[in-house]
Order: C-alpha cells, then structure tokens, then sequence
C-alpha cells in the first residue's frame, strides 16, 4: 500500500491500492454468504465495470484484540464491503477488473467497534439479514454446517423462540425481535437484532450443531417447520442429547424408515381418535388435512405457543418412554400448561426406552 492520507480530522484514511493487494485482504470474520453474488439482479448490476465499483471500504484494527478464541494482531484488515464486486471479479464475470481501487479506511480500537462499522454498511434485505447473519456467524465460529436448511441459515424465527422460551432474561420477551432497552438511544433495532443474533448462535451452538447432525443421519423434510424445529432445538438444550428413540422417531416421519421388505415404513396415522405413538402425532399433524389439528394457525405467529410445545411434548415422551409407548389425548391441562413446567423442570425422568425397530409405527 503506498500512502494513507487522512480527511481532516474524521479518523477517515484514504488511500490508493493495486488489486493483487486487495486481493489479499480477508473478508470481516462474519460476513454474510457471497451465494447472493449469482442471483441475476446482482450480476447485472455489477458485470459492468463502473468507477464507482472502484472505491472500497477496510476496517483496521488498531490494538490487539481477541475473537472467540481467535488472537487478532493490531493493524489487521479487513474487507467491509465489496466482497460481492470482488467475487464476481475473481469469476471473470465481469467486463473489466481494475487495476487499481480507491480504498477508505475505518479505524476501530476493538474488534466489535470493527463489527459495528461493518454492520452500518452491509445492509442486505430483512430476509437476507436474518439467515445470512447466522451464516456469517457459523463462519466466525467454524461451524460447516452438513444439511441444505441450516447451510442457509434457516433457523432464525426457531432460535428466537428458543431464546424467548428458554432465556427471556438475556434475550427478551420477543427473542431476536425484542426492541434494545430505552438507555440504549445510540442502539438501533437493526444493530441489536444481529448482536442478539449473535448471541444466541453462541450460546447454543452445541444444540444447533447436533440438530443439523441428527437431520444429516436421520433425514429433514419440508414438514419440518420453524415450530419444530424450535422444538427440536429445546428438546436438546433441556436433554443434552438426541437419543436413539429420537433418532428412530425422526427417520420415521420423514419417511426414511426402510422396512425388512425395502418398503418406506410410515407412522400410523389413522383420522380418528386412537391410542398413539409419539411418531404418529406428529406425523398425523404434519401430513393428514383431513384431520383435526391440534395446532391452530401453525406457521402464524399465534401459532408458535402451541406449535412449540407440542412438538416438546411428543419429542419428550418418545425420549423418556419410548415409541412403544402410546396415547390416546393430549397432556393433562393442554399442551401450552404441560411446556409451562416442562420450561423450569431440571428432573425428566429419562427411561432411555429404546423400543424395537417396528415400533416405530
């Protein structure tokens, strides 16, 4: 790099880079999936080279600092914005790469002040916001998830539940949708959704790693929405684990249970009211329209209270008391007042029942 020049006495620095040294700079530890970069609409915005796509903003580090784990060295870079242009310029796809960018320069003292200059200026849509937040933050922590769904970050609207449900104290009564406290005025909604994004991608990082694990074993379906997924998230904050009961469950309703004669082996689920399994309430619930359903607006937001917890209701007993184990009505009092004590309940009462293979229909 030759020389920085420094606008007046904003802390702003600017200075002129040949691209094989931009080339060199990292992107910022959480950036958000560069998949956006094929869609249509950004190709042909950026395959033309303008001068404007010349001018490119870095972050520097100005102390030591430290990031999950990870030691970050004073006058470290990175790349705040641009990464689609360059992307696409690395592709060849575009008319003209430049051979030299205009380059401003943030300085911050700690790495979240580098954070925070990154997040005012990537502003992608609400939809992309949430999940490609969530990837960028499986970048910073090394996760890769292995199942299309949470490769693409698609848990956002079952974290916040789980945050809400599990840890209103840290989280709010709105999970990743609570509004910032009134003391913090210099904190926007939009810069405190992704801090408790953050948050709560760490903080229950071990259940979302065994969740896309035990979808990548035992199968995921388009039935399984944000509501059981949530489910599935509590189900293993509260249990520790995915036991082999949960496992067998899981491979049954998305119909990856192969029977001794090769056939897909489905869960009983008859349009009437009958003793069953943990396997076929659910699966009744997802696939049978004609039934009665027990979750009213599922997939609404009025919908998750109950949606929630009858999905920990049946992961539950399929872990405690095995798919052996049958039923014919809903818990004493309802489902919502059972997951209200399921919430606190430290003893579960694990049998760790594991039931033959045909008992899983």
């Amino acid at each position: 790099m030759g020389v920085w020049y420094l606008f007046d006495d904003t802390g702003i620095y600017v200075g002129k880079m040949p691209y094989k040294e931009y080339t060199q700079i990292p992107m910022w530890i959480t950036q958000r999936s560069l998949t956006r970069a094929q869609k249509t609409s950004v190709l042909d915005y950026l395959q033309k080279l303008f001068p404007t796509h010349k001018i490119v903003i870095v972050g520097h580090l100005l102390e030591d600092d430290e990031w999950e784990g990870v030691e970050y060295k004073a006058e470290t870079e990175w790349l705040i914005d641009s990464n689609t242009r360059r992307h696409l310029w690395e592709l060849g796809k575009t008319d003209e790469v430049p051979e030299n960018l205009l380059v401003i320069r943030l300085d911050g003292k700690t790495l979240e002040a580098i954070r925070d200059i990154y997040w005012t200026i990537d502003n992608p849509s609400a939809a992309e916001q949430a999940a490609e937040v969530v990837t960028g933050i499986f970048r910073s922590l090394k996760v890769k998830p292995l199942t299309p769904k949470f490769q693409k970050g698609g848990i956002v609207t079952a974290l916040s539940f789980l945050c809400k449900y599990h840890d209103p104290e840290t989280f709010g009564d709105n999970g990743l949708w609570s509004d910032p406290d009134e003391d913090d005025e210099d904190i926007s909604k939009n810069t405190h959704k992704r801090s408790l994004t953050q948050l709560a991608v760490q903080t229950y990082k071990d259940a979302i790693v065994a969740l896309d694990k035990h979808f990548d074993k035992c199968g995921f379906d388009k039935t399984i929405d944000q509501a059981m997924l949530c489910a599935y998230l509590f189900h293993y904050v509260k249990h520790g684990e995915f036991n082999k009961n949960v496992d067998l469950l899981t491979t049954s309703i998305t119909e990856n249970l192969i029977g001794d004669d090769g056939e897909v082996k489905t869960p009983a689920a008859p349009n009437k009211k009958v003793d069953l399994n943990a396997s076929s309430w659910i699966y009744r619930e997802n696939t049978k329209e004609s039934y009665k359903k027990e979750i009213i607006d599922r997939g609404k937001r009025d919908g998750y209270p109950k949606g929630v917890a009858f999905f920990c209701y049946w992961l539950n007993v399929a872990a405690t008391k095995g798919l052996g184990y049958k039923q014919k009505q809903a818990p004493t009092y309802g489902y919502i007042e059972w997951f209200e004590k399921y919430k606190t309940q430290e003893d579960l009462g694990l049998e760790y029942d594991f039931n033959p293979f045909d008992s899983a229909a």
